[in-house]
């Protein structure tokens, strides 16, 4: 998978709906991206200006998310090297 990935979320936080922790997105962004197989797939399928939608695990207790995230792909390198992504 990609060696290398940034992710702009200007900020912005997602609450999870069972244990209440809330995190920076980026940061839920960064930890599925090494847990969750289901996004490791879509981000390997989606286009390179392509916008993915997926059911994150929370950060603090790893269950599945009720809230979507929604991500903009907005770099991807055919080499499988370095991604860059904001929230939408």
């Amino acid at each position: 998978m990609f060696l290398n990935y940034v992710f702009n979320d200007y900020k912005q936080k997602m609450k999870c709906d069972k244990c209440g922790k809330s995190a920076l997105k980026s940061l839920i962004f960064n930890f599925n991206m090494d847990k969750n197989e289901a996004l490791k797939m879509q981000v390997k399928e989606a286009n390179y200006n392509g916008v993915i939608e997926f059911k994150p695990l929370c950060v603090g207790c790893e269950c599945l998310m009720g809230t979507s995230l929604k991500v903009e792909i907005t770099h991807k390198e055919i080499t499988g090297i370095f991604l860059k992504a904001r929230a939408v």
